[in-house]
């Protein structure tokens, strides 16, 4: 928790938490990059919020908050980790996102699921927004809550469109006779007439039928499909659901880089190139003046209103009231008169092409000189020493936020063969245990599950076998289209194994080389990489290993506690005789013994455990005859090796080597580009910011 707040401090994100008050346990956490508040403050309008799962070892929901900018590319505002998904923890972020637009303009719409804790925080911090339900969702929790009520499929989906219909009316008075329509075609079957009326259409209509959403600045959001997208590309950066706060907040801000860059990127298309279908007169004043987006929804609304002419009532200005464009009948007059369409004419949302926000107004007005006065002034009224020693560090947290005392909540998954927080210096940077996969032990059914795969919803266990093959490959294939999309991006489609790297050290990356996929697999990267023979080079690893455990046996006791006798029993091999899962290569328990025997910097850029080791011992030799070997795991089955471009960084330097190297050692952190987390720029040390819990 220190080494995140530092990161978060020096990264110039806002963060806030809560902690239990005893035992100092943190249960909420929100952060959100600068620019991403910039975004919020430029495009306030609609924003889309749903929670997702299997992101961390704490087993926290995590609730992502996503809005649109004008140019359709989804942004992250905040990601906000929460202990339980109650109405209080909710309302609790939802002020802090209140806070962040004092002055700003505040969200006209909210899209989410039917959590309710989160909608009575929306209606208490936002009573003046509007709130959205995801049709998507109620179409699913439809078919899951209904189909069991048919006999015969055909039934269902008869009665599946006269649903989607329903959803679908743009006016009440079609609402209320498609609704009796229902009742009479279906007045037989009293309990999903009740299901209906209760779960939706009594207190919910208004949130997703069309006749009332239509009328709502929406830009037409009416799923939370971007915020679940918006997940997926979370989870296809993270790998892993074992990541602790510190290895989550890496990938999230490598992944809002990307962002960002895509965001500014589509700015400046839109400012400075013209496509051919806008060339018509129709658009001239508004080329370079609003996003291609709005250009693009003004021109199908040009080709589909063709036989609406003037008239308004056939109109239906669904794209006036909803995105605050022009709809099929104002484009019509304009089209008849040979007119231009104004910039007057568009809703200022579309012309912001920027991630500067406006300047404030009637922002609520800050004063530190009169807040610090408070603060002195209920100082000294205390009569007891737990409140004035609270007080303190509350201060003290605010100023060096890497002095808190918080604590990160106990982790809820298996621990088994990863260090405790006590034996590595309270480093707990998860090391990649390697267990078998299909072509060895079969992973037990009782060990944690480390993936980010989310469980069934309750809509695919009604599906039928045809239904659920149909959805896998769906499924299948926006995987394997996100997945090229990003090889793509990053330029390096062509680099095997790419996927298992995390992804700010991507782009650092000039290759990879497979090696056997036995149980020598680790060492057989180490041997390749330091030239000794293909064939046997791993048994030189090994014994090389198990020689230093002995010669220097109360040193590595010193350094490894309690897991000596598990490393030592695991180098060491028996030619003729099996190896079980217990003898192969893990980190960090290895690492700085394979740097410090071979006199190399060993580098793990595994997903959400990208950690760097160095030499305990001897002095460094000079640059051109230094060893680098990066190793990458895949899918806690095998490791492969990296091969870095020149001059590439490394991630930090495990905690440990700075307390046991000496003195000749030290010279290994100078002369090589150690980065913090994400290689912005290039540091010639990184030293980590650590307090002592202990402390006041």
């Amino acid at each position: 928790m220190q080494q995140l707040l530092h990161l978060l401090k020096d990264n110039m994100y806002l963060s806030w938490h809560r902690k239990d008050p005893e035992s100092n346990v943190v249960t909420d956490l929100f952060w959100s990059h600068p620019d991403s508040i910039n975004l919020l403050r430029s495009f306030p309008y609609v924003l889309l919020m749903d929670c997702t799962y299997k992101t961390n070892r704490y087993r926290f929901p995590l609730l992502e908050i996503v809005g649109v900018t004008s140019t359709d590319i989804t942004f992250s505002v905040g990601f906000y980790f929460l202990s339980s998904e109650t109405m209080s923890n909710y309302t609790w972020a939802l002020n802090i996102l209140r806070g962040l637009l004092d002055g700003w303009p505040t969200p006209s719409v909210f899209a989410t699921d039917r959590e309710l804790g989160l909608i009575n925080a929306i209606e208490e911090v936002f009573p003046q927004c509007s709130h959205q339900l995801c049709t998507w969702q109620i179409n699913k929790m439809v078919l899951t809550n209904t189909k069991k009520m048919f006999a015969r499929n055909d039934d269902f989906q008869l009665f599946n469109k006269r649903w989607t219909d329903l959803m679908y009316a743009t006016t009440e008075a079609s609402f209320e006779l498609m609704l009796a329509t229902l009742h009479v075609e279906y007045a037989d079957m009293k309990g999903l007439l009740n299901y209906l009326e209760d779960t939706w259409l009594r207190d919910y209509k208004n949130r997703f039928v069309r006749a009332w959403t239509n009328p709502l600045f929406h830009l037409g959001e009416t799923t939370t499909q971007r915020v679940e997208s918006a997940h997926s590309t979370l989870k296809q950066h993270l790998g892993t659901c074992t990541a602790n706060f510190e290895a989550l907040w890496s990938v999230i801000h490598g992944m809002l880089d990307i962002q960002h860059n895509r965001i500014k990127s589509s700015f400046e298309v839109s400012l400075n190139v013209v496509q051919h279908g806008y060339m018509d007169g129709l658009y001239r004043r508004l080329r370079g003046y609003v996003s291609l987006k709005a250009l693009k929804l003004i021109r199908n609304k040009v080709e589909r209103g063709v036989n609406v002419g003037t008239n308004r009532s056939l109109c239906g200005c669904d794209l006036r009231t909803t995105c605050g464009l022009p709809c099929a009948h104002e484009l019509n007059v304009h089209i008849l008169a040979s007119s231009l369409i104004l910039l007057e004419d568009i809703h200022v949302y579309w012309k912001k092409l920027s991630m500067v926000p406006d300047a404030s107004v009637n922002r609520t007005a800050y004063n530190l000189n009169d807040e610090l006065q408070r603060v002195v002034s209920n100082f000294e009224t205390f009569v007891d020493e737990d409140s004035s020693v609270r007080t303190i560090q509350q201060l003290r947290e605010i100023s060096c936020p890497s002095s808190t005392s918080c604590i990160a909540p106990q982790t809820k998954v298996k621990t088994r063969g990863r260090p405790s927080l006590d034996s590595f210096g309270n480093y707990v940077i998860g090391s990649k245990k390697m267990k078998k996969g299909k072509r060895g032990m079969k992973r037990k059914a009782e060990e944690d599950d480390t993936s980010t795969t989310r469980d069934p919803s309750g809509f695919e266990y009604v599906l039928t076998p045809a239904e659920a093959a149909s959805a896998r490959r769906k499924v299948k294939e926006v995987k394997n289209k996100v997945h090229r999309t990003r090889g793509a991006y990053m330029g390096v489609s062509e680099i095997g194994f790419i996927h298992t790297i995390q992804p700010d050290w991507i782009q650092h990356v000039e290759t990879t080389v497979n090696v056997d996929s036995d149980e020598n697999c680790g060492f057989r990267c180490v041997a390749a990489a330091l030239g000794f023979s293909d064939i046997n080079g791993w048994k030189r690893v090994r014994t090389d290993m198990v020689n230093e455990l002995q010669e220097n046996q109360e040193f590595w006791k010193d350094l490894l506690g309690s897991y000596f006798d598990q490393v030592k029993g695991a180098v060491q091999f028996f030619e003729g005789k099996d190896v079980g899962s217990d003898k192969w290569m893990t980190l960090p328990e290895m690492g700085l013994l394979i740097a410090t025997i071979f006199n190399v910097v060993l580098v793990n850029v595994s997903y959400g455990c990208c950690m760097t080791f160095l030499p305990l011992r001897n002095a460094p030799p000079p640059m051109k005859d230094r060893v680098v070997i990066g190793i990458t795991n895949v899918n806690d089955t095998h490791w492969v090796r990296v091969i870095f471009m020149p001059n590439a960084p490394v991630p930090p330097v495990f905690l440990v080597w700075k307390t046991f190297a000496n003195v000749d050692a030290q010279g290994w952190g100078f002369g090589i580009n150690i980065q913090a987390q994400v290689p912005v720029q290039s540091s010639h040390l990184y030293t980590p910011f650590v307090v002592d819990l202990a402390s006041p």
